[in-house]
């Protein structure tokens, strides 16, 4: 597919999937290093920092006071999290990886939560379970809620009753990272999805799929810009990337898209939706 530019309305379908655009104008007395090679973006992640095993107390540790961020290395196991997990300035968690180390809410409103955080590292987890219901609506049910810059890298985030990822700050970058089964019919509307923020981020090199809701959302406002790089978006209920009411520009390249708005929901959702927005550019 050539480059598609925003100047009319288009509807058209692609692989089964329908595109149209509409014109605008992250104890003390633990053993403390562990260093462990992991893969990572073109480079080697190496976690050094304090072992954590299931059954510590993950929440604790980094919620103590101190001045710099914390590097923690979760070995592989499931870690219970019935409150929410705040994260600080720098902090990095690092599993041993997303089929190893398993953060499985069983409370939390948001497992792993960010917000007001800056440089943050999230890597090689499973993130489950935030759970919220219509009252607390859009401030919960997430996986992962992020700050200013930060990275979630190898990380999948699934069975969140809102959104997988949600609420970020500008600067987010995910890679190579899973979103499905995110999002309930309560969070419908407003925010259900793989992804959904109204700053500005980038994916790339991921899996977006069997999302209640859209599958990437980037609304009203998205300051910073929006990509979406060579992912795989697939089977969401409703849109698989849907730009909306947006102008500080939007780049969707390389990715595949198919089977989305599989509940056929009415006001149109398709494949790829630029909603009341300018500034986009698709490229196949």
């Amino acid at each position: 597919m050539k480059k598609a530019l925003l100047v009319v309305v288009l509807i058209f379908v692609v692989a089964g999937a329908v595109i149209f655009f509409l014109p605008s104008d992250i104890r003390d007395e633990l053993p403390p290093v562990i260093e462990e090679s992991l893969p990572g973006d073109d480079e080697e992640r190496v976690c050094n920092g304090m072992r954590l095993s299931p059954g510590d107390d993950l929440a604790a540790v980094v919620e103590t006071e101190r001045d710099e961020g914390l590097t923690l290395c979760l070995a592989a196991g499931t870690y219970e999290v019935p409150n929410d997990i705040d994260l600080q300035d720098g902090d990095r968690i690092m599993g041993a990886g997303m089929d190893q180390t398993f953060l499985e809410g069983t409370g939390a409103k948001i497992v792993l939560d960010a917000q007001g955080a800056d440089d943050v590292l999230v890597y090689g987890l499973d993130i489950s379970g935030g759970r919220g219901r219509v009252i607390c609506r859009p401030m919960c049910g997430s996986g992962f809620r992020g700050g200013l810059d930060n990275r979630v890298e190898s990380v999948r985030l699934h069975d969140n009753e809102n959104h997988g990822i949600g609420g970020s700050e500008q600067g987010l970058v995910v890679i190579d990272s899973v979103l499905d089964h995110n999002g309930s019919r309560g969070f419908l509307g407003c925010c259900a999805g793989g992804i959904k923020g109204g700053s500005g981020f980038t994916i790339k090199d991921s899996q977006i799929y069997s999302n209640t809701g859209n599958g990437v959302w980037c609304d009203t406002g998205c300051g910073g810009g929006f990509e979406v790089y060579d992912s795989e978006i697939y089977d969401n209920s409703r849109s698989g990337i849907r730009y909306e009411v947006s102008d500080d520009g939007a780049i969707i390249e390389g990715n595949r898209i198919y089977g989305n708005n599989t509940s056929d929901p009415p006001g149109g959702h398709g494949g790829i939706g630029i909603i009341a927005s300018s500034n986009a550019r698709v490229v196949g």
